[in-house]
Order: structure tokens, then C-alpha cells, then sequence
């Protein structure tokens, strides 16, 4: 997937989820290096998950997307 977007200049990706409300909904993430977009597949990104769960508070509520299907590499 680094290879595809470095080849067609993608400068950014969408993750993508069924929320608990059965609606879709889109986590958007722009490519800063190739370094990001690696880290971001691998390991994840950062989000507020208070945004997208109702039963995750906002106190305790930091959380890492991660797409699925991706191995992450040790």
C-alpha cells in the first residue's frame, strides 16, 4: 500500500468502520512521509475515542485505530 501511494501521489487515506450505530463512518489521516503512513498502518493512530464510542469517556478515551487486515511488524 506506501508503494501504491507513492506511485499515484496519495496524500491521504480513509479509514473506514461500522460505528455502534450501524453507520458508516470515516477516519481521515494525510500523509506527511512515508515514515507516517508506515507508522500508521502498522502501529495505528491516535484518536479521540470518545468521538466514536458512546460507552468510551472522555477522561480515559485515547485509542488507536488501527486498519484491519495489517500485520503489525515486531
Amino acid at each position: 500500500m506506501i508503494r501504491f501511494c507513492e506511485a499515484n501521489g496519495i496524500e491521504m487515506v480513509n479509514f473506514r468502520y461500522a460505528a455502534e450505530d450501524g453507520k458508516l463512518k470515516t477516519l481521515n489521516f494525510v500523509i506527511s512521509s512515508k515514515e507516517h503512513l508506515d507508522t500508521i498502518l502498522s502501529d495505528g493512530e491516535r484518536v479521540d475515542g470518545s468521538n466514536l464510542f458512546s460507552f468510551i469517556e472522555a477522561g480515559s478515551s485515547d485509542l488507536y485505530v488501527i486498519p484491519p487486515g495489517i500485520a503489525r511488524r515486531s
